[in-house]
């Protein structure tokens, strides 16, 4: 009886464990938590983000100047590629067993400036 007691309460605690570690801790878009550096430098809440910024947030026909007041004016930087204006962020950056995992959401601009459409790549290097 206390041997099935006490296995039961060693799986209690790693579920408590391993729902605390891994439950997303922010889910809701905001600014400051978007340009937040972890220890490594990498945007470590963005991934949590990103579903209620698709969701809740009309990128497609935003300016970039309202998406500067969005993101932060040090965030989004335009570049020109293959004659397309496009803003990139870095989601995620994870290494998984042999491989770095990379996640970007990519938002093209028109010539006005203007979110036209958006992609989300997601790809492994070896």
């Amino acid at each position: 009886m206390k041997k099935a007691l006490l296995i039961c309460g060693i799986v209690v605690f790693f579920g408590l464990a391993f729902a605390m570690f891994y439950t997303p801790k922010y889910t809701k878009f905001n600014k400051a938590d978007w340009n937040h550096k972890g220890f490594n430098h990498s945007y470590d809440r963005r991934d949590d983000m990103l579903t209620d910024l698709l969701m809740n947030v009309h990128l497609k026909g935003m300016h970039v100047n309202q998406l500067r007041k969005l993101f932060g004016p040090d965030e989004v930087e335009v570049i020109e590629k293959n004659d397309t204006l496009r803003i990139t962020f870095n989601i995620l950056n994870e290494i998984r067993p042999g491989a770095l995992y990379t996640k970007d959401l990519i938002l093209y601009l028109d010539q006005d400036s203007v979110v036209n459409s958006m992609k989300l790549k997601e790809q492994r290097k070896k």
